[in-house]
């Protein structure tokens, strides 16, 4: 097992020094990335930030005006053009957890979905029916060596039939991000 973790001195500076999972933070090269360290302010120069809101995928012609803006994109294409995929990092929210332009919540890149089996009516043969809901939601982030790709991946069944999301908005997604000029060293994960 490595030692991962410093709090003194590492080479000739002082402070608090944590090396990547496997990788003893004693013995690396002091030109290895590390998880952290009192001078990562320091170290992740930022490339480009930004704001943004998403609708659901489905309905596809979903929109949804906030402050004054209509939204009809599921998914952000931000160009950054660096040839390498970049250190970044994603923070999102539903904007149900917005209260005064500010978010509540938020979280990191995530996907989840879940399966609901319901027994329906017999069918002519007498046999039930089995019907089967998919339900799915988070926000995506992946980095290529061009661009970051963010997409809203709900699909809301309350709302599937509706064409404006402004009644509760529980599928829209507010994101900010921020992209670093450091090459990605969370094996292409958000920071």
């Amino acid at each position: 097992m490595a030692n991962r973790v410093i709090l003194g001195k590492r080479g000739s500076d002082y402070g608090l020094f944590i090396s990547r999972n496997g990788v003893d933070v004693s013995n690396a090269s002091l030109t290895t990335p590390l998880s952290f360290n009192t001078d990562a302010a320091n170290s992740l120069i930022v490339q480009s930030y930004g704001q943004g809101v998403l609708v659901p995928n489905q309905p596809s012609n979903a929109s949804f005006t906030y402050g004054g803006v209509t939204y009809t994109a599921s998914d952000a294409d931000i160009t950054h053009n660096l040839g390498y995929i970049p250190a970044f990092a994603v923070r999102w929210c539903r904007y149900p957890e917005i209260s005064s332009g500010v978010a509540t919540a938020v979280w990191s890149p995530q996907y989840v979905e879940s399966v609901r089996l319901e027994q329906g009516d017999e069918d002519d043969g007498g046999e039930e029916n089995e019907e089967e809901f998919t339900a799915t939601g988070g926000l995506t982030a992946f980095g290529t060596t061009t661009k970051l790709e963010l997409t809203n991946e709900y699909y809301d069944s309350d709302e599937n039939t509706a064409t404006s999301l402004n009644s509760n908005g529980s599928t829209v997604i507010f994101y900010s991000y921020v992209i670093f000029h450091t090459e990605n060293f969370k094996n292409g994960e958000s920071l």
